[in-house]
């Protein structure tokens, strides 16, 4: 879920016609995860033409149960 979130946030500064993938990504799980409401916000640190850094943080009934530091290798789309 972190690393969707990550990417999804990275994903929304590329310009069109490229995409990204997760070349790292570290969790920190700072409580347990109680409850079946969790949400994942994600946010750019660093956004670059060929990698952008996001950090999330994830929260489980208000929460706040983990934190994510996100690596996005950003690439040309490829259509065949």
């Amino acid at each position: 879920m972190a690393d969707f979130a990550g990417g999804a946030a990275a994903g929304t500064l590329l310009p069109v016609g490229r995409v990204n993938m997760t070349a790292d990504y570290t969790v920190k799980l700072l409580a347990p995860a109680e409850g079946d409401n969790l949400i994942a916000r994600g946010r750019v640190l660093k956004p670059g033409r060929a990698i952008t850094v996001a950090t999330v943080d994830v929260y489980a009934s208000e929460s706040h149960c983990a934190t994510a530091l996100v690596t996005m290798r950003n690439v040309p789309l490829v259509t065949e």
